[in-house]
């Protein structure tokens, strides 16, 4: 199967997950939102938890295909899933039966 999101080693909240940076999700997504804008309001629509869903990560600069990167969140497995299903789009159904064939 194609990798479509990488998932990296994190500590989000006091458990040890396997986490998706919120940039590459929305760069799996292919959202044309500004990143910021997006996982801002995404995370106040869907009600996901700071230290149980998700976590705020260190600023980094670096560059994306989209331009530069703020912020990032380190989401659960189950966030990233609720993200990708508030897309609905088919890119979306991909990424979410992507992340249910991983699991």
């Amino acid at each position: 199967m194609k990798e479509l999101v990488t998932f990296r080693p994190a500590l989000i909240g006091d458990q040890r997950v396997d986490a998706v940076e919120s940039q590459h999700l929305h760069e799996a997504l292919q959202v044309t939102t500004r990143h910021r804008d997006w996982i801002k309001r995404r995370l106040a629509e869907s009600n996901l938890r700071k230290g149980f869903d998700f976590e705020k990560a260190l600023t980094v600069e670096r560059v994306s295909a989209r331009g530069p990167v703020g912020t990032v969140y380190l989401l659960t497995l189950d966030a990233a899933k609720h993200i990708a299903m508030m897309e609905k789009t088919d890119v979306a159904f991909d990424v979410r039966c992507y992340f249910i064939e991983v699991e």
